[in-house]
């Protein structure tokens, strides 16, 4: 067997459902079983925030943990206006029509932290966006209580995962375990509260001298965050708590990036600096 192609379909894309529905035809249409498609589609983690989006919950603490072996039937089964849902079942039905030709997965990163080592856009947004934010205003924003929990990532652990699949693709392995129906791959490898990680944002642009003064916490309803910081604020407000355990245990994945925690000073770094010009 030859590796034709090998498809990974960027998070910019996450909900184009035309784009996805375009390339699963083209897919199919284009290649055979001995000259298949492998689909990499990178979603996002936006999914496991239904129960807060579903009920209006901003800033509280949840204890759900979606593990994406021991919970997958509940993952899938998310409504379609659950975040990046209709896309994502798009794909993985893709692959049910002809999995011999088309072989797809879902690659759904949690928050994302660390410089991307690619040519073009090597700036991630949640993280990056609270702190412009805390930069631009000298405020820390809270949202509800600030206890929202998030799991992230760091960008070279994602890269690490897409390499797996590279691997498994070449060998042409993997039919009806690493591919298929169920093949949908949470990426995770720590935790962070949206609030905690707030003040330790302001604490270090303070002690760095990049504020005058010490930032002061203030609260922010979710329309309003929303106007001041962009959509990416919504996922300072959401519950999104995750075990990446099928890349894990179908893969071998081990992620080792740095923490957040450790990369967090770089990034205020980087932030004050472009904000600067620099």
């Amino acid at each position: 067997m030859k590796l034709e192609a090998s498809i990974p379909y960027t998070a910019d894309a996450a909900d184009h459902l035309p784009a996805a529905r375009a390339i699963a035809k083209g897919a199919i249409q284009g290649h055979t079983p001995d000259r298949p498609v492998y689909w990499l589609h990178t979603s996002g983690a936006g999914l496991l925030s239904f129960h807060d989006t579903e009920n209006k919950i901003y800033g509280e603490r949840s204890e759900i943990i979606y593990d994406d072996m021991r919970d997958i039937q509940e993952i899938l089964s998310f409504p379609d206006h659950a975040f990046h849902k209709v896309v994502d079942k798009a794909v993985l039905e893709a692959g049910t029509v002809s999995p011999t030709t088309l072989r797809t997965a879902v690659i759904a990163p949690t928050t994302v932290y660390g410089k991307g080592r690619g040519p073009c856009y090597q700036r991630s947004r949640q993280v990056y966006e609270m702190s412009k934010f805390i930069l631009e205003n000298c405020q820390i924003p809270i949202i509800g209580k600030g206890q929202a929990i998030g799991s992230n990532i760091h960008v070279r652990s994602v890269t690490s995962l897409f390499m797996k699949f590279f691997e498994v693709a070449l060998r042409g392995e993997g039919d009806g375990t690493i591919w298929g129906p169920e093949a949908y791959y949470l990426v995770e490898e720590g935790e962070h509260c949206w609030g905690e990680l707030a003040h330790s944002i302001g604490e270090i642009a303070f002690n760095r001298g990049f504020l005058e003064n010490q930032p002061k916490q203030i609260a922010l309803e979710m329309d309003s965050a929303q106007e001041l910081a962009g959509f990416e604020a919504t996922s300072w407000a959401y519950n999104m708590r995750c075990r990446a355990s099928r890349a894990r245990s179908l893969l071998g994945w081990q992620p080792r990036g740095p923490s957040l925690e450790d990369e967090l000073p770089g990034i205020v770094d980087e932030e004050f600096a472009r904000l600067n010009g620099k």
